[in-house]
């Protein structure tokens, strides 16, 4: 009795433990320049690229301010040596939106993975999510930018 509910008390363990350890194990967003081979922004690569964290307010979260957590769209640009003019974000459930690159050089747009301290999940707007400074910069408080701000990113193809 004693080893079968330690058996049984293991495999929960490693049924609970697995999803948790399969979100470290790769960021599932591809970045490439156009024609090139996607590259998929592993934990390792996020971590040489550099995360920052930022406070603003978020467009569907109300006016509060929210931590933000992710890289910076310009410092993957300047990783994968792109000086494209454009970027085509895509979404899981389909959703594609034409960004101009000069939008990631002026402002430090972020490819969150995180907000207030909690990864993103699918059902959170994840796996990741740009989010605009508009809080720092009024000129983003405007439906364009709103637009720009895919959530559920699954790749972006910079051209």
């Amino acid at each position: 009795m004693k080893r079968t509910l330690c058996a049984a008390a293991l495999m929960l363990g490693v049924v609970f433990a697995a999803p948790a350890f399969a979100v470290e194990q790769a960021f599932p967003v591809n970045a490439n320049i156009s024609g090139e081979a996607p590259v998929t922004l592993a934990p390792e690569l996020v971590h040489q690229i550099g995360e920052v964290e930022i406070s603003t307010s978020i467009f569907v979260m109300g006016s509060e301010q929210h931590k933000v957590r992710g890289i910076l769209l310009r410092d993957l640009m300047k990783h994968l040596g792109t000086k494209a003019e454009n970027a085509k974000i895509a979404a899981l459930d389909g959703y594609t939106m034409d960004v101009p690159t000069e939008d990631f050089l002026k402002y430090d747009v972020v490819l969150a993975t995180e907000i207030d301290g909690q990864k993103l999940s699918v059902r959170d707007k994840g796996p990741a999510w740009i989010i605009y400074p508009a809080s720092k910069h009024p000129e983003l408080q405007d439906t364009v930018y709103e637009a720009r701000s895919v959530w559920q990113v699954k790749s972006i193809e910079f051209n």
